[in-house]
């Protein structure tokens, strides 16, 4: 009798640890998972700081050589930059669209 309950005690110390390692490796995949996501954040956040200083760049450009931005060159900026929706030009004040 007291080989059984040693082994059942073993048994139960085997089921703990067992218990113990899938949480452990749980954990460790979804800590895994996590640094995927920050690195995806990272790429995207500097792909989208490159876009922007090349559109900023080029509009810098153009103000240099004593051209004025458009709205299309403003659009550009946004959809490229930003993702944002073009805006549309408003008419000039006296003029009906």
């Amino acid at each position: 009798e007291g080989d059984q309950e040693e082994y059942q005690a073993r048994l139960l110390d085997l089921g703990n640890l067992l218990a113990r390692f899938q949480r452990n490796e749980i954990a460790r995949l979804r800590a895994k998972a996590e640094s995927k996501r920050v690195d995806e954040l990272v790429r995207d956040a500097e792909a989208k700081r490159q876009r922007f200083e090349k559109t900023t760049g080029e509009a810098a450009k153009k103000i240099r050589k004593g051209r004025k931005l458009t709205v299309e060159d403003i659009n550009r900026i946004r959809e490229q930059t930003f993702g944002l929706p073009p805006i549309e030009p408003k008419p000039a004040a006296g003029h009906s669209a």
